[in-house]
Order: C-alpha cells, then sequence, then structure tokens
C-alpha cells in the first residue's frame, strides 16, 4: 500500500466529513486574497474581484441582500441593528431578526448542546452540523453584504467564490468553558458593538468609494475580509463548534 493509500485510510470519518463542507477555494495569491485562520478556529478567505465593479448592483445591495438577511442575519452595522432591535417585541423575536431564521435555529441548537455537552462531554453530530450550515451560509452571504463580492450568493452550499473551513473540535469538550459560555461571551459582544460602529463608517466610505471609482481599495477590502472572519468566529464560539477563545479583535490569529 502507497503512502497516500495509508493516509487516506488513517484519516477519521468525522473530519474527513466536515472538509467536503468547506466552501470552494478561489484565488488564494498572497496580493490578491486576505487570508487569515482565527486562532486556528476557522479559515476564512475572499478575492478581490476581478475586472469592474456592478456600480448598480452596489447602489441596491441593501434591498437585494434582504432574502439573504431574512435567513441568515445582518452584518452589525448601526442602521441595521437599531431597525432590526424596533422590529421584535421580545427578545426571541430580536434574536430571530439580528440572526435570520437560519440562525435561531442555531441558537435553538446550541441550547440543547450545552446540555448535552455538560452531562454528556458530547456535542451532537447533526446539531453540530446545523449550526455548521448556518456558518457556512453567512460565510457566502457576508462578502455579498459588505460589498466584497458582486455574485449573488447562492441559496445552500452552491459554489461561491470564497472559502470558509471549520472543522469539528478535537478531544474531549471544555466543560467548563461550555457552561460559562454566556458570561465569557459579555465582553466580545460590547467589542462587537464598538466594532460594529467601525464597520458601519468604513461601509460608508466603501459604498461611495465603488460608486464613485468602481473599485474597492485593498485597505478596506482587507479590513473587511478581517471583521467577517473575526465575526464568524466569535459566533462560532457562541453557538458552542468550539472551545477556543476568539481573538479580542479583528486581525491576524
Amino acid at each position: 500500500m502507497t503512502d497516500d493509500a495509508n493516509r487516506e485510510v488513517s484519516a477519521t470519518p468525522h473530519r474527513a466529513a466536515a472538509q467536503v463542507q468547506a466552501e470552494p477555494r478561489g484565488p488564494t495569491s498572497a496580493s490578491e486574497c486576505a487570508r487569515d485562520s482565527c486562532h486556528g478556529i476557522l479559515e476564512f478567505e475572499s478575492a478581490p474581484p476581478e475586472g469592474p465593479r456592478n456600480r448598480l448592483t452596489v447602489f441596491f445591495r441593501p434591498l437585494l441582500a434582504l432574502p439573504h438577511i431574512i435567513l441568515v442575519g445582518a452584518p452589525p452595522l448601526l442602521p441595521l441593528s437599531l431597525s432590526l432591535q424596533g422590529t421584535g417585541s421580545d427578545g426571541g423575536a430580536e434574536f430571530g431578526a439580528h440572526a435570520g431564521v437560519l440562525g435561531a435555529v442555531a441558537g435553538i441548537c446550541a441550547l440543547i448542546s450545552w446540555f448535552t455537552i455538560l452531562f454528556a462531554g458530547k456535542h451532537p453530530e447533526g446539531l453540530w452540523g446545523l449550526g455548521h450550515l448556518f456558518l457556512r451560509w453567512r460565510a457566502r452571504a457576508l462578502p455579498y453584504m459588505l460589498l466584497l463580492r458582486d455574485e449573488y450568493p447562492p441559496f445552500g452550499d452552491d459554489p461561491y467564490p470564497v472559502r470558509f473551513d471549520l472543522q469539528p473540535p478535537e478531544g474531549p469538550r471544555d466543560r467548563l468553558r461550555v457552561g460559562l459560555r454566556l458570561l465569557i461571551a459579555i465582553p466580545y459582544i460590547f467589542l462587537l458593538t464598538l466594532l460594529g460602529l467601525v464597520l458601519t463608517v468604513v461601509m460608508l466610505i466603501a459604498w461611495l468609494t465603488i460608486l464613485v471609482t468602481g473599485k474597492l481599495s485593498p485597505g478596506l477590502h482587507d479590513f473587511i475580509v478581517r471583521f467577517i472572519r473575526w465575526e464568524l468566529c466569535l459566533e462560532t464560539f457562541f453557538l458552542l463548534l468550539r472551545d477556543e477563545f476568539p481573538p479580542l479583535v479583528p486581525g491576524k490569529g
């Protein structure tokens, strides 16, 4: 048996299944793509689009992105956050508005998983998969919402020119971190709110820049990519998919 065959046989089925769910890889050269891991928790990358931007779809982007906002939630921009808070008559409605329909389902799965991890030390594979589905979808929708790409995101797992890779945790779960997850999340939520204000200003500049010049500057593109990667890392932690602490701010892991 060859070395390649030996490596293939030794791969665990659980890890192999998660790897198949990773997004198709787009351009990956260092000059074209901002890529980084988030403290080893996940990988996200989105290459700048080739050619001129579609200014018409950029102008109407909030309206065009509405179906995906309903399904997987909006980015943490200040105007959207204020409007969505106003639509919720109670906490559950507000959570659904922020996270979308799939996000609300993923939140319920995380609540059930909280009990199973604490008492059994295991995250049910089906519940982990539902959380992963939500994040895969959101990893394709956010680059469109935040003006990184002009291609319309698919409704499901069809290819899209971004890469998202999140693997199941290896070894036993950290029950202490799981049990205290809500308390641990408080400073991250505070930082997410503050940086959401920064993102709001950045997105206004990006929107005007594309409309006027037809392109997004590399600096703005890199900031948005890093913010999306960081937010996905936070959501991975909030949904109990991994136990590693996310970084406190967007940046290199």
